[in-house]
Protein backbone atom coordinates (compact mmCIF):
# COMPACT_ATOMS: atom_id res chain seq x y z
CA UNK A 1 0.00 0.00 0.00
CA UNK A 2 2.76 2.30 0.87
CA UNK A 3 4.44 1.47 -2.64
CA UNK A 4 1.71 2.25 -4.26
CA UNK A 5 1.23 5.86 -2.18
CA UNK A 6 4.63 6.67 -3.57
CA UNK A 7 4.05 5.76 -6.69
CA UNK A 8 1.18 8.18 -6.99
CA UNK A 9 2.78 10.80 -5.47
CA UNK A 10 5.87 10.22 -7.67
CA UNK A 11 3.57 10.75 -10.63
CA UNK A 12 1.63 13.53 -9.40
CA UNK A 13 4.84 15.46 -8.72
CA UNK A 14 5.96 14.79 -12.17
CA UNK A 15 3.23 15.89 -13.69
CA UNK A 16 3.16 19.27 -12.17
CA UNK A 17 6.73 19.71 -13.35
CA UNK A 18 5.62 19.90 -16.98
CA UNK A 19 7.56 23.65 -18.49
CA UNK A 20 4.80 25.75 -19.38
CA UNK A 21 4.62 27.22 -23.20
CA UNK A 22 6.57 30.25 -23.85
CA UNK A 23 4.71 32.84 -25.26
CA UNK A 24 5.15 36.11 -27.18
CA UNK A 25 5.11 39.06 -25.91
CA UNK A 26 3.60 41.69 -27.77
CA UNK A 27 3.21 44.24 -24.91
CA UNK A 28 5.89 46.81 -27.79
CA UNK A 29 8.14 46.20 -30.52
CA UNK A 30 11.34 45.58 -28.62
CA UNK A 31 9.26 43.06 -26.35
CA UNK A 32 7.78 41.42 -29.52
CA UNK A 33 11.33 40.91 -31.10
CA UNK A 34 13.18 39.90 -27.90
CA UNK A 35 10.18 36.83 -27.49
CA UNK A 36 10.58 35.88 -30.99
CA UNK A 37 14.39 35.30 -30.84
CA UNK A 38 13.83 33.93 -27.54
CA UNK A 39 11.46 31.38 -28.96
CA UNK A 40 12.90 30.81 -32.17
CA UNK A 41 16.42 30.07 -29.78
CA UNK A 42 14.31 27.58 -27.82
CA UNK A 43 13.68 25.36 -30.95
CA UNK A 44 15.62 22.39 -32.80
CA UNK A 45 17.39 23.67 -35.41
CA UNK A 46 15.06 21.96 -38.15
CA UNK A 47 12.36 23.52 -36.58
CA UNK A 48 13.90 27.18 -36.53
CA UNK A 49 13.36 27.55 -40.14
CA UNK A 50 9.89 26.24 -40.04
CA UNK A 51 9.70 29.08 -37.45
CA UNK A 52 10.92 31.73 -38.97
CA UNK A 53 8.32 31.38 -42.44
CA UNK A 54 5.58 31.06 -39.70
CA UNK A 55 6.30 34.00 -38.37
CA UNK A 56 6.89 35.70 -41.88
CA UNK A 57 3.35 34.71 -42.49
CA UNK A 58 1.69 35.40 -39.84
CA UNK A 59 3.13 39.11 -39.95
CA UNK A 60 2.34 39.84 -43.71
CA UNK A 61 -0.88 38.06 -43.67
CA UNK A 62 -1.78 41.01 -40.92
CA UNK A 63 -1.10 43.99 -42.89
CA UNK A 64 -4.04 45.36 -44.53
CA UNK A 65 -2.82 47.19 -47.98
CA UNK A 66 -5.63 50.41 -46.50
CA UNK A 67 -3.49 50.50 -43.57
CA UNK A 68 -0.02 50.96 -45.07
CA UNK A 69 -1.97 53.65 -47.56
CA UNK A 70 -3.26 55.27 -44.41
CA UNK A 71 -0.08 54.90 -42.31
CA UNK A 72 2.22 56.39 -45.54
CA UNK A 73 -0.49 59.54 -45.69
CA UNK A 74 0.42 60.37 -42.10
CA UNK A 75 4.03 59.09 -42.10
CA UNK A 76 2.71 57.24 -38.75
CA UNK A 77 4.11 53.40 -38.75
CA UNK A 78 2.52 53.21 -35.07
CA UNK A 79 -0.81 51.92 -36.76
CA UNK A 80 0.73 48.86 -38.55
CA UNK A 81 3.43 47.73 -35.83
CA UNK A 82 0.86 48.20 -33.17
CA UNK A 83 -1.62 45.90 -34.96
CA UNK A 84 1.67 43.73 -35.68
CA UNK A 85 2.16 43.17 -31.98
CA UNK A 86 -1.27 42.60 -30.93
CA UNK A 87 -2.04 40.01 -34.01
CA UNK A 88 1.00 37.91 -32.64
CA UNK A 89 1.16 38.81 -28.48
CA UNK A 90 0.16 35.24 -26.41
CA UNK A 91 1.01 33.24 -29.17
CA UNK A 92 2.72 30.18 -28.59
CA UNK A 93 4.77 28.09 -31.32
CA UNK A 94 1.66 25.28 -32.09
CA UNK A 95 -0.47 28.63 -32.50
CA UNK A 96 1.62 30.52 -34.54
CA UNK A 97 2.99 27.20 -36.78
CA UNK A 98 -1.20 26.20 -36.89
CA UNK A 99 -1.68 29.83 -37.97
CA UNK A 100 0.70 29.79 -40.48
CA UNK A 101 -0.83 25.95 -42.54
CA UNK A 102 -4.47 28.19 -42.11
CA UNK A 103 -2.85 31.30 -44.25
CA UNK A 104 -1.41 28.29 -46.68
CA UNK A 105 -4.63 27.06 -47.07
CA UNK A 106 -6.26 29.71 -47.65
CA UNK A 107 -4.21 31.32 -49.97
CA UNK A 108 -4.24 28.02 -52.04
CA UNK A 109 -8.05 28.34 -52.05
CA UNK A 110 -7.82 31.44 -53.96
CA UNK A 111 -5.86 30.28 -56.55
Amino acid sequence: MKKLLVICLFSVMLSGCEKPQQTLDGSNVESLRISIVEMRNSLPLDEQTRFDEAIELAILNDINFNDLVIAGRHKNADVITRKMCQSLDGKTVKEIFLQAEEIKVQKLAFK
